[in-house]
């Protein structure tokens, strides 16, 4: 469990777990067996802790219950977007499992044997995303070019950036095209044609060969209450 309050004991952890298993379903006596705080101690200094259930069935419960609300979360994170941050919360309290008024993270734990393991697969797995290339074309905040760019562009590499983000960390089969591109803050009046010639003089000036740029395809999505007359 992750993300405990510092202040709180172990007393504090069975009986809100016991609880939340208790309004979710059947009644379960002394679902908890054994509670430690990671470092040890009477209270969660890095805010984590080891626990364990009375038997699988029970440990599920816990499981299930932090599933269903990441689900909901993954929902809420995309209506945030048109709600202001304060009332996104409101609409959040009660999800998921909570110990001392803070929502905590519920994972199965791992052997220590197991971690080297879990991590390699978990290398493997972003290899086949392509998540090394997450941040092409990212722009560091805190970077002289950041700084040099409008306002209006520094919006746009902010919200790009956060929409990568929030697909990465919320949908499993989020995988990165290598081959393809997304360009933004075209001019209103970019056609599929003109934009496909400019691509086409910067391979020109870039060597790649006629073969490789003739095979670009581009597709311009037009938001028809914008369109203008082509010039």
């Amino acid at each position: 469990i992750r993300n405990l309050p510092f202040t709180c004991t172990i007393p504090d952890v069975v009986t809100a777990l016991t609880e939340q298993l208790n309004a979710e379903g059947d009644t379960v006596k002394d679902p908890v067996t054994f509670v430690k705080f990671v470092g040890g101690g009477e209270h969660p200094s890095s805010g984590k802790a080891f626990v364990k259930m009375r038997s699988s069935e029970v440990a599920d419960r816990l499981l299930d219950i932090e599933e269903q609300a990441n689900r909901v979360l993954g929902l809420a994170a995309k209506e945030a977007k048109s709600m202001s941050s304060a009332a996104a919360t409101a609409n959040l309290e009660g999800i998921g499992i909570h110990v001392g008024g803070r929502r905590v993270v519920v994972n199965t734990a791992i052997k220590p044997d197991e971690v080297a393991a879990a991590a390699e697969k978990k290398s493997q797995a972003d290899s086949k995303k392509n998540l090394h290339l997450l941040k092409e074309g990212y722009i560091d905040p805190e970077s002289q070019e950041f700084l040099q760019l409008s306002a209006s562009e520094k919006r746009l590499r902010e919200a790009s950036w956060k929409e990568r983000k929030y697909k990465m960390y919320n949908n499993t089969n989020f995988i990165i095209n290598p081959l393809r591109l997304s360009i933004r803050n075209l001019a209103v009046h970019t056609t599929k044609q003109s934009l496909k010639h400019a691509i086409d003089e910067a391979l020109k000036e870039a060597n790649v060969k006629a073969s490789t740029r003739h095979s670009v395809k581009v597709t311009v999505l037009v938001d028809e209450e914008r369109r203008v007359p082509i010039p």
